[in-house]
């Protein structure tokens, strides 16, 4: 059952709210979960609180409803005064795990209306009011944060991948920038916030080669906050290398490496490849790391790394198996 004068916990110890007892079963209640700080006011009937809420900070109202237990509660809210789904949620941490929601976190294909439904927060892609946007973001940065980190939100897990997450993140920043355009302001503030994004990934996850493409991707689009002078993070190159466990990530590194409009890595991409061809040493692969369809590789590899390959392969036995014949690899030398 409800406990009045006492501050009950929730979103991971981000949210903070205390019940008091009204007359003729009203409770009223002050809240505050990350930057939202607001007053709910409702009738109790047993254990169930249908209320509304005034979030004084973001100045908007809405219905939230409560169903406590004895170890705390789990509640439905929505954003209007207007009857209508309500998917937002708060829960206090031993109701987390119980929550019916948790099936959507699970879902292999997700988008941010997904995680709307899941965090009661609005769907920033189908915002078209600038201002509420603003509002919201910063629980949306929070969101990113903790997806980005330990792939959960509210603790509960999901299988959403890093690179994902960055390609989302990618989507809301362009929207943010699109309007702040719009509406005649500085796209600084949105900019400083990916930064910031940006470098809590250098500093507390460790990326695969499709994080570090995302990420690398991301950069390149001219709303992106290139806000100083350094290059793309080399520790985020660095780390992708050190954690990439197949040729096609290695690859991927190179092709970054090499090809990317604002940085040179081009001694980090000749490891990549001498890593790649100690683990697969075939024709094809060959091909790949000197070769693509849209530009030769060779004069970006230094000399012995590429004699070396070059001489590997000239000593192996032709096959039928792959697509490239110890023929066609030489004809493809030649033309260098």
């Amino acid at each position: 059952m409800i406990k009045y004068n006492y501050e009950y916990t929730y979103s991971r110890g981000n949210g903070k709210i205390t019940f008091t007892e009204g007359k003729a079963g009203i409770v009223n209640a002050t809240y505050k979960v990350f930057n939202d700080i607001g007053t709910i006011t409702g009738k109790l009937d047993e254990n169930k609180l249908e209320a509304t809420f005034h979030s004084t900070s973001m100045n908007r109202v809405g219905l939230i409803y409560f169903t406590f237990s004895d170890n705390g509660f789990d509640a439905k809210w929505k954003n209007g005064l207007e009857p209508g789904a309500m998917r937002g949620r708060w829960f206090t941490e031993k109701q987390e795990n119980k929550h019916e929601g948790s099936d959507i976190l699970e879902s292999y294909s997700w988008n941010w209306t997904t995680i709307a439904e899941f965090s009661g927060i609005e769907d920033p892609i189908s915002i078209e009011d600038y201002s509420t946007l603003k509002d919201n973001f910063n629980e949306y940065h929070d969101i990113l944060n903790e997806l980005a980190e330990d792939g959960t939100i509210d603790s509960n897990k999901t299988n959403i991948k890093l690179y994902e997450v960055v390609q989302e993140a990618g989507r809301l920043f362009g929207k943010l920038a699109w309007l702040a355009a719009r509406n005649n302001d500085s796209s600084e503030y949105w900019c400083r916030k990916w930064a910031s994004f940006i470098e809590f990934i250098a500093f507390n996850c460790s990326p695969n080669s499709a994080d570090f493409l995302a990420l690398g991707q991301q950069y390149h689009m001219e709303y992106q906050p290139l806000n100083d002078e350094n290059n793309y993070p080399e520790d985020l190159f660095i780390q992708s290398f050190e954690n990439a466990d197949s040729v096609e990530d290695l690859i991927n590194l190179f092709q970054y490496g090499l090809f990317s409009e604002y940085h040179n890595f081009e001694s980090l991409a000749n490891d990549c490849i001498r890593k790649a061809w100690q683990m697969e040493k075939t024709i094809d692969i060959a091909v790949q790391l000197i070769s693509d369809d849209n530009e030769e590789k060779r004069p970006f590899l230094e000399e012995d790394l590429f004699e070396e390959i070059l001489n590997e392969v000239r000593e192996m036995e032709d096959t039928e198996d792959g697509e490239w014949t110890k023929s066609r690899f030489e004809e493809l030398i030649e033309s260098f």
